[in-house]
């Protein structure tokens, strides 16, 4: 085929412009092999970006999950501790209406103490009356 190409061009070409094809086709068939190896070399590299990118969504899910679930942890843990402190405000507020009833006997119990003195006091002059005039009657 070379001789033939060569040929040809002897027809339409002095000899002192020959053109060596061989050359030319060699070189077209070394880039052909080139390209097809970057090609494979490309498709490899694509395959290994997108199984590191599988793997980092896996990852990254997994990720989530842990913090989802650590996040349920720390809620249900903040509830439960809600709870203990409505108990214990309500003890408080069980114990302060205690003392404002303690406070409000207190004060019933002073009032009636008082008004059972003064009762006693005045049943104590009325005797004393009585005897100082049986004492001046007599």
């Amino acid at each position: 085929m070379v001789n033939t190409i060569l040929r040809e061009a002897d027809l339409f070409c002095p000899n002192s412009v020959r053109i060596n094809f061989t050359i030319y086709q060699s070189d077209l068939a070394n880039a052909q092999q080139q390209t097809k190896q970057l090609q494979s070399q490309v498709d490899s590299l694509q395959q290994q970006l997108q199984q590191a990118n599988t793997d980092k969504q896996t990852e990254i899910q997994e990720k989530i999950q842990e913090i989802n679930q650590a996040i349920a942890d720390g809620n249900s843990k903040v509830a439960h501790k809600q709870k203990e402190v409505d108990a214990y405000n309500q003890k408080i507020s069980d114990l302060n209406q205690q003392i404002s009833d303690l406070k409000n006997q207190a004060a019933s119990n002073s009032s009636s103490s008082n008004s059972d003195l003064n009762q006693a006091i005045t049943d104590v002059q009325n005797t004393k009356n009585k005897a100082d005039q049986a004492v001046s009657n007599n």
